[in-house]
This record gives structure tokens, C-alpha cells and sequence, in this order.
């Protein structure tokens, strides 16, 4: 059975709001736990709680100390190297698009190329137009498959 779907809105009820912050204060607990232990990394937490006045930290407070101190003796470059804003992001995907639209567009070149040899081989002319650039096109796709098939 599915969860029922999750309202996030605050929470008006200050008793239901402190239950709902505990429970999942717990669950944010086990996940940094499992996380460490799956994946064996350094992990902490420092959760300041509205409800009381001295924040909580996970696993210990020299555990913390020990994560925030290997943090802090990574250099710079270390500390930032994977991280991206959002235009070297969108810089990145955009040459991806751009790398695979360009291997689409030849696939497709290569393909319109082949039909139009096999086409005028068997005869079939029909319906095949050509422009001054895909005739170009055509006897070098002509003259490298002849290449690749006979070796």
C-alpha cells in the first residue's frame, strides 16, 4: 500500500508540528546512518531545533568537529570541483544536446545517402529528387562504401 500524498505546508498545530519534527528528525537520523555505512563517507548533521535551544548533532559533536575540520583542510579547488551553477549547467547540457543533434542530423545524412544508392542501383528513380549538394554527397558515400566493402 502506497503513502498518502504529503501536504507540505507548515504546520499550524504546534503539538502535531513538534510530532511531525521528531519523526522525521528520526528518519533523517537513519538515513545519514545508512548512508555512511553503505557508502562508507563521513557524515554529520546539526539539527537546531525550535523546540529546544541546544541543536543536535549526529553522530557526536567530535564526530562533527572531525567531518567540518577534513572539509575545511580541502583546498579550495577540492571544495568546489564538482560543484556547478546553474549556467556552467546549462552550458554543459546544451553541448550535449548539441553533440548528439549533430550525430542524429549525419545518421540521418548517412541513411538518406544509402536509400538514394540502393534506390538508383535497382533502378528506382522514382521519386528520388536531388540538389546539386546531394549529388556531392551521394558519390562520396558512394565511393567510401565501395571502400569499406571491398576490404
Amino acid at each position: 500500500m502506497g503513502k498518502k500524498k504529503l501536504n507540505l505546508a507548515y504546520i499550524s498545530d504546534g503539538t502535531v508540528r513538534k510530532a511531525s519534527f521528531k519523526h522525521r528528525k528520526k528518519g533523517l537520523m537513519k538515513k545519514l546512518d545508512q548512508l555512511k555505512t553503505i557508502c562508507n563517507v563521513d557524515a554529520c548533521a546539526v539539527i537546531y531545533d525550535p523546540f529546544n535551544s541546544n541543536p543536535e548533532v549526529w553522530p557526536s559533536n567530535s564526530g562533527v568537529v572531525n567531518v567540518i575540520k577534513k572539509f575545511e583542510m580541502l583546498t579550495e579547488m577540492e571544495k568546489t570541483c564538482r560543484s556547478v551553477n546553474q549556467e556552467g549547467f546549462l552550458s554543459r547540457e546544451i553541448a550535449k544536446v548539441k553533440k548528439k543533434s549533430q550525430k542524429l542530423a549525419q545518421e540521418n545524412k548517412e541513411g538518406y545517402m544509402r536509400e538514394l544508392m540502393f534506390g538508383f542501383l535497382g533502378g528506382n528513380m522514382e521519386g528520388l529528387c536531388m540538389q546539386d549538394n546531394d549529388r556531392h554527397g551521394l558519390c562520396s558515400y558512394i565511393d567510401q562504401y565501395l571502400i569499406i566493402t571491398k576490404t
